[in-house]
């Protein structure tokens, strides 16, 4: 499959949800542990950057595995 512009800016789009998604959940989890919202921001944040390189690379594949025109049906 030849990359386009169009790829990459779907892409963002993908990592988008998956960041909104995963900060939620982390978000959850860390307000059942604790009550400081200081902490949670501050344990969002850091996830949020430990998680960037992991979601750069999964909202892409998402992406084009969308756009794949071959039949994947078993």
């Amino acid at each position: 499959m030849k990359k386009s512009p169009a790829t990459f800016f779907g892409s963002m789009y993908v990592s988008y949800g998956l960041t909104v998604a995963e900060m939620i959940a982390v978000f959850i989890i860390s307000f059942l542990i604790t009550d400081n919202y200081a902490l949670i921001l501050l344990i969002i944040a850091i996830m949020a950057v430990l998680l960037s390189t992991f979601n750069f690379r999964l909202s892409r594949m998402i992406w084009i595995y969308m756009l794949d025109g071959k039949d994947r049906t078993v």
